[in-house]
């Protein structure tokens, strides 16, 4: 692995919340091996793992997607957890969006014709039309 920090940041909190074994499993430092797993079961670890990386942006949430599809990598209550981050993120806070706007493009509004300010992606269909949805036989 590369001694990249971002890199050696995630394998810290794989430690912290899976353990010292799974750190290994992943060719890691050896010194990372020595991080103190946190207490509570292992579903629990793997909620607040998931919870964490979403909390640290959108790089993190794109590991945690890509760690949620290798169960060579992390067992399954990890796999679990962490597939929540694949269709179930909160939107990034306009202001924090609109403030990064600013300190890249300056002023960013002239450089667009339109701007939408709702995220793209949209509500799971139940929570759309306000019911549960039935599955259809076909």
């Amino acid at each position: 692995m590369s001694d990249s920090p971002g890199l050696l940041t995630l394998a810290a909190l794989i430690a912290r919340y899976a353990g010292p074994q799974m750190v290994s499993s992943l060719g890691v430092p050896k010194a990372l091996a020595g991080v103190v797993r946190i207490g509570g079961t292992e579903d629990e670890r793997a909620v607040a793992l998931a919870n964490e990386l979403e909390s640290m942006g959108p790089t993190y949430v794109k590991l945690a997607q890509i760690l949620a599809s290798r169960p060579d990598l992390l067992s399954t209550p990890y796999r679990n957890a962490l597939a929540r981050l694949q269709d179930n993120v909160a939107a990034m806070p306009w202001s924090d969006v609109e403030l990064t706007l600013t300190e890249e493009l300056g002023d960013w509004d002239a450089h667009f014709a339109t701007f939408e300010r709702d995220p793209l992606a949209q509500p799971p269909l139940d929570r759309f039309i306000g019911q549960p949805c039935t599955p259809v036989k076909m």
